[in-house]
């Protein structure tokens, strides 16, 4: 009986594991599909627009990173740049170094929140400057 426990266990996990990376497989293959829908036809009409952002909604399943919330944040700056700027500040509250989410605010605020516009391009130019060279 001792010496089935552990293996139990391993069962369990190895199961668990099974399940997780299969969530993240059916993630990544709703995510992909709906963001190349955009990217072929961004004049899609509504519905399609729609169910193309409730996809990459449904692409953060499980998901420890962001990057389809990313993705639905650069897809809305098409349509909608207020929802666009406000993903992608919820985004940059949580990951302040998310150089990504802080070129959509960039996008997202042109000609609309000028105090905002010019802080997301003050983060990206620090976030994307390369170190420099130290002197020894």
């Amino acid at each position: 009986m001792r010496a089935t426990l552990p293996r139990v266990i391993i069962a369990v996990i190895a199961a668990l594991l099974v399940a997780w990376f299969a969530v993240l497989a059916r993630d990544d293959l709703i995510g992909t599909r709906a963001y190349n829908r955009v990217a072929k036809d961004p004049g899609m009409s509504r519905t399609a627009w729609e169910r193309a952002i409730e996809d990459l909604r449904r692409a953060d399943l499980l998901s420890p990173g962001k990057d389809y919330e990313v993705h639905r944040a650069a897809t809305l700056i098409l349509r909608d740049r207020p929802a666009a700027e406000r993903l992608a500040d919820s985004i940059v509250r949580r990951e302040p170094e998310n150089v990504e989410a802080w070129s959509i605010l960039i996008a997202a605020t042109r000609g609309r929140n000028e105090a905002r516009f010019e802080e997301a391009q003050r983060a990206f130019r620090r976030l994307s400057t390369p170190p420099r060279p130290r002197r020894e």
